[in-house]
């Protein structure tokens, strides 16, 4: 009897430390799961940054492709308006 009494007890013990081992394990796992929550967030809000600044150069780059066009356009008036002048002026 008294040997089941001692096993009883051994077999609580090494139970237990299992079971503070097991909430040991569960405790530093919830906390990896915390630290990757908030680098998933972190890496959200990177890249929720990164649009913003490719929209706002993309915005920029159409304004200098429409300046770009413009200025295209009035070179293009320009000469044809100086080609007109000059023949006026000397072929007359």
């Amino acid at each position: 009897m008294h040997e089941l009494r001692t096993e009883s007890a051994e077999t609580k013990v090494a139970a237990e430390s299992k079971f503070a081992e097991a909430h040991q394990l569960i405790d530093e796992a919830q906390k990896k799961i915390t630290e990757a929550e908030a680098k998933v967030r972190a890496a959200e809000s990177l890249q929720t940054e990164a649009n913003r600044y490719h929209n706002a150069a993309e915005r920029k780059l159409r304004d200098v492709e429409a300046r770009e066009d413009n200025l295209r356009r009035k070179i293009m008036s320009f000469k044809a308006e100086y080609v007109t002048i000059f023949l006026v002026h000397f072929c007359d």
